[in-house]
């Protein structure tokens, strides 16, 4: 009987004690968000430009507007959605604060897309990397560019059919890359991984503007443009490759997609052809001292206006591919850098030959110690067969 007059009191409590609790239950669920963001007090930096001028380092910060970047309806937004602040400081992190004192907004690294360093600040490269790489907020993932153009000049860009700025180079590289392959482009996490590996080159996609090739309503537009690479070797600045003079890069370039070759096989005769599987080995004989460079690409004839038979025709691209790589490694070799890197297929897989070489100092082949082969399949000559 006690047992029952117990339960009893105990049932009569109960709804009591569930009024209690379920109120305090919902104000702690419903107030769960201590670290709620308002979009409205934040802006966000898309790329980062550092430059060094006058022993002080100057940040540069693009900001791109949310309905630029969105897919919009109409064409309501500003033909340049873009704001560009600058600040210089004693570091680079000390400059980008300084920013911070008239952003207006929470100036947020969160979206950081991509990082352009001027020419005249590869000296303290290591310095700023690890500044922006100890912020919380930045990805390895960040593409990054050199350049010795204006910074506020090269954010400064047009785009096309008043689209979103990220489809540009500066943010998409991986875009031209696909249509015309020269130089793969880099993230973050490739040049702090190159650079820690010995024997390494670094190639470095340098970025400018250009405003020569196309207009909209009878004004020049300022584009992007990768017009050639700079060259680091073992983490120091050896100097700046232009694109026109190290064609050759492209066989070479590790994850190829396509490029054109274009011959003259007879005057006023051309043949155009497509090249889209390219792949370079590279291997050393410790008997001669040697290195053998063999490409092997695969493409298919896009323009013919030659009697040349196929033989003569694939002879011929051979021998163009042959001489842009080695014009290629000449030009490296001129600023101290072997371009494709072969000092690394040493250290890689002959490290024991590698660490008596590097005893005598500073180490590069010269053009006599390297054999360069290029064997090249036409997969099909076209809708129409050309060749006899």
């Amino acid at each position: 009987m006690a047992a029952t007059t117990l339960w009893r009191k105990s049932s009569v409590k109960a709804p009591l004690l569930l009024k209690l609790v379920l109120p305090l239950t919902i104000l702690f669920t419903a107030t769960g968000c201590w670290d709620e963001v308002d979009l409205q007090k934040v802006s966000y930096a898309a790329a980062l430009g550092i430059d060094y001028v006058d022993d002080n380092y100057v940040v540069y910060t693009q900001l791109l507007s949310f309905d630029s970047i969105a897919k919009r309806e109409t064409s309501a937004a500003s033909e340049k959605p873009i704001w560009i602040g600058a600040k210089k400081g004693d570091t680079p992190l000390g400059a980008l604060f300084n920013l911070m004192n008239t952003s207006q907004y929470n100036l947020s690294m969160d979206h950081l897309k991509t990082i352009v360093i001027h020419e005249r600040a590869f000296a303290h490269v290591k310095t700023i990397l690890d500044g922006i790489n100890r912020m919380r907020a930045t990805r390895y993932t960040t593409y990054i560019y050199g350049t010795q153009e204006d910074l506020e000049k090269l954010f400064t860009i047009d785009n096309f059919f008043s689209s979103s700025p990220l489809n540009s180079i500066l943010y998409s590289p991986q875009i031209t890359h696909r249509e015309n392959s020269f130089v793969l482009p880099m993230r973050m996490q490739d040049v702090v991984r190159q650079g820690l590996e010995p024997g390494m080159t670094t190639l470095l996609p340098s970025i400018r503007t250009s405003n020569t090739e196309w207009k909209n309503d009878g004004k020049q537009m300022d584009l992007d443009v990768i017009d050639g690479v700079f060259a680091f070797k073992n983490s120091r600045f050896a100097g700046f490759l232009p694109r026109k003079e190290i064609s050759g890069l492209a066989w070479g370039t590790e994850g190829f997609e396509r490029t054109i070759v274009s011959v003259t096989p007879k005057e006023n005769q051309e043949a155009t052809v497509i090249i889209d599987n390219s792949k370079m080995n590279v291997t050393w004989d410790p008997q001669t001292s040697i290195f053998h460079l063999q490409t092997n690409m695969q493409g298919h004839i896009v323009e013919w206006d030659t009697d040349v038979d196929r033989v003569q025709f694939v002879k011929m691209v051979e021998e163009k591919v042959k001489k842009e790589i080695r014009a290629t490694i000449v030009k490296g070799q001129e600023i101290g850098v072997d371009v494709y890197p072969l000092e690394h297929v040493l250290y890689r897989y002959h490290l024991k030959q590698w660490k008596e070489i590097r005893k005598k100092g500073v180490w590069k082949p010269s053009i006599d110690e390297i054999r360069i082969d290029v064997n090249f399949t036409l997969k099909y000559s076209g809708e129409v067969e050309v060749f006899k």
